[in-house]
């Protein structure tokens, strides 16, 4: 019987005595990509690698990068480097879009995969939990199903995101599904590789609840919701509570369609003209000329200003300088923007989908559904002007986007999670509620299908001042 927790999802566990759990000694961590220098998702890695490893022994199985030493750097885990293959060098080598290739599909998987296959048949049994971290994406085997299958162990999975469909309303051919969602989903149905990764796992990992809506066809013994990525503090900051400036928002992202930023840009133009607010654009992409013909339309010069790219030192500087966060990604997988914004204390403006629909609780700030490109122009607009006419509930909400980073998406704490994992998974997949599985959504407030009501008040007091 599972106990009911705010987040844990309990499938297919039983219940064993405290007395029969056996010591946690030593994890694999399973991690093709990371980088202690890098961004993203590698970066990521890494900072799971180096937390855990202070908390328990600790092997990585993963691809050497360049030329490094040391790989892992002061860590204390033990790295074992498993080759690409010759073919994957041959093809880099070939190939002029390899860059591109390679953080779309990660071709070099395919020669780890071996690899690693044939390296945990002969050594997989001597650890107490393998835990494969890498890649981030759904699409991915286990190396590691063959070696738990034969001689059992324990398997976790995750954090996992992608995969997620772009809403059909943004589409520009409507009734063509893009070839990446038509093989995923497929391979989510069909390739019995990839399925028996989950379904032989002992829990999965996902980053939001879509991740187990997208395998909800298969039977998963344990399911639980975190964040790949985090963050190592919280800022306080100091903005100015004068309400004769203009309100300022704040974009941080690939210059891509699903990120939104062309609706970002189209809501700032449907402001009414008595409200004061100003956008900067953090971010370069092949939307970038179309951004600048855009705002060059809408005469919206010295309203919305494209920065290009900006280190990530300088971002931080604008995060604090910042009221609003305006992120409405369509397509989102993760968003560990959201998160860096969260920890200044900014309320954020984003979707309800993907990953910064769960990390956005009512709490934190409004989410707008992605409905037509026009009502969700529109509903964008409307957020912004709740937000901005009143600072009391803008100072609240950032309030609360600072506290719940730093109730849950500091790495202490998730580091703190994870080890909770392995050993409740130590415990014969007892499962139970876990104070740390606290990301909760469940909490009242200001949501999408309210603000035309409160949003139209506001532009009427705004229009008559």
């Amino acid at each position: 019987m599972c106990n009911d927790g705010p987040v844990l999802t309990c499938l297919g566990s039983r219940r064993t005595s405290r007395a029969h759990t056996r010591p946690l000694s030593r994890v694999l961590l399973i991690v093709p990509f990371f980088n202690r220098d890098g961004l993203g998702e590698d970066f990521s890695n890494y900072k799971w690698i180096a937390g855990l490893a202070e908390r328990v022994d600790v092997t990585v199985l993963g691809i050497r990068r360049g030329d490094a030493e040391k790989p892992l750097g002061d860590t204390a885990a033990t790295f074992i480097a498993i080759g690409e293959g010759a073919w994957h060098r041959a093809f880099m080598r070939a190939s002029s879009n390899y860059r591109k290739l390679s953080r779309g599909l990660k071709p070099s998987y395919l020669g780890f995969y071996r690899g690693a296959k044939s390296w945990l048949r002969d050594h997989g049994a001597g650890y107490d939990i393998i835990h494969q971290l890498s890649p981030l994406a759904l699409r991915y085997p286990s190396p590691a199903v063959p070696s738990i299958r034969q001689t059992g162990g324990t398997l976790i999975i995750g954090p996992l995101a992608g995969s997620l469909p772009t809403p059909r309303c943004f589409k520009e051919h409507r009734w063509l599904p893009s070839p990446r969602t038509i093989v995923d989903e497929s391979r989510f149905r069909f390739d019995p590789w990839l399925r028996a990764t989950f379904t032989t796992a002992s829990c999965v990992i996902g980053v939001a609840p879509y991740v187990r809506d997208l395998i909800g066809g298969l039977k998963i013994r344990r399911f639980e919701t975190i964040s790949e990525t985090g963050v190592d503090n919280v800022h306080t900051t100091t903005r100015r509570s004068d309400s004769d400036r203009p309100v300022s928002l704040l974009f941080v992202g690939r210059l891509v369609p699903e990120k939104g930023v062309l609706h970002a840009i189209r809501a700032m133009a449907l402001l009414p003209r008595n409200f004061r607010a100003t956008l900067k654009i953090c971010g370069t992409g092949r939307l970038g000329p179309l951004c600048e013909r855009e705002i060059s339309r809408l005469g919206l010069h010295g309203t919305v200003e494209l920065l290009g790219y900006v280190p990530k030192s300088e971002v931080f500087t604008l995060y604090g300088e910042s009221d609003i966060f305006l992120f409405p990604s369509y397509r989102e997988p993760s968003g560990n923007v959201v998160l860096e914004s969260m920890s200044f204390g900014i309320p954020v403006i984003t979707t309800t989908v993907g990953g910064t629909g769960h990390a956005v609780s009512d709490e934190c700030g409004i989410r707008v559904p992605p409905g037509s490109p026009g009502k969700f122009e529109a509903e964008l607009a409307e957020a912004i002007l709740v937000l901005g006419t009143n600072r009391a509930l803008m100072e609240r909400m950032g309030r609360a986007a600072r506290n719940y980073v730093e109730r849950v998406a500091l790495w202490p704490r998730k580091i703190d999670w994870m080890f909770d994992l392995y050993r409740d998974l130590r415990r014969t997949g007892r499962c139970r509620s876990r104070a740390s599985s606290v990301i909760d959504q469940s909490v009242p407030g200001i949501h999408a299908p309210g603000l035309v009501k409160l949003a139209r008040l506001s532009c009427m007091r705004v229009c008559h001042q």
